[in-house]
């Protein structure tokens, strides 16, 4: 009875339709009072508020080790195309895992991080970016933190992009910014002088 009249205080019924995650914690309130084993105390001043709290915490635990995520184990990095910033034609290097990219200091790529535990599934992670040296590129981070667009800045071979997770895992990839093709001539004149004078005759 005690059981019966336990689940029925802590689980009623929704007035609408629960989450996913609600559903969890309803599962695990139900464990929770399956597992009890105190004694019935009907005969208490207070009935079962003792046992409320106790389960509680019991379906406190086992909602906590349900729903932690699995601690990483692997990241994988990868470049998408590289993109023009002004004309936004993409070059056909494709998606490049782990390689030196070649960056033009007018263009932008995406660099994306994936995110893997021990068993090979995919994860959720927060990432921070960050380039050396920061002077040659600029770093975007998206909302998640899992890709960033990179943006060339300064021609400088062998920049090393890392993104880190907040466990101290981190993985990197090298981008060499190059210079683009000549888009502007500028004429200046410097100052003006006498001409030397003519050797003389012999």
């Amino acid at each position: 009875m005690c059981g019966e009249a336990i689940t029925a205080e802590l689980i009623s019924a929704p007035a609408v339709a629960p989450t996913p995650r609600e559903q969890v914690r309803l599962a695990a309130v139900s464990l929770a009072v399956d597992l009890d084993t105190e004694p019935c105390d009907c005969d208490r001043e207070q009935p079962h508020e003792h046992r409320l709290r106790e389960v509680l915490r019991a379906a406190d635990r086992i909602f906590a080790w349900v729903t932690e995520p699995a601690p990483v184990a692997r990241l994988t990095l990868t470049f998408g195309p590289v993109t023009d910033r002004a004309i936004d034609n993409p070059q056909t290097q494709g998606d490049t895992p782990m390689a030196n990219l070649q960056l033009g200091d007018t263009q932008v790529v995406t660099a994306t991080v994936v995110a893997d535990d021990a068993a090979g599934n995919v994860v959720p992670d927060t990432l921070t970016w960050a380039a050396s040296p920061d002077t040659a590129v600029s770093l975007t981070p998206s909302d998640d933190t899992l890709s960033c667009v990179i943006g060339g800045l300064v021609p400088t071979a062998g920049v090393v992009v890392t993104a880190t997770d907040t466990a101290g895992n981190s993985i990197s990839g090298d981008v060499d910014v190059i210079g683009g093709p000549a888009s502007a001539l500028s004429l200046s004149f410097g100052p003006v002088s006498d001409k030397p004078a003519p050797a003389p005759s012999a």
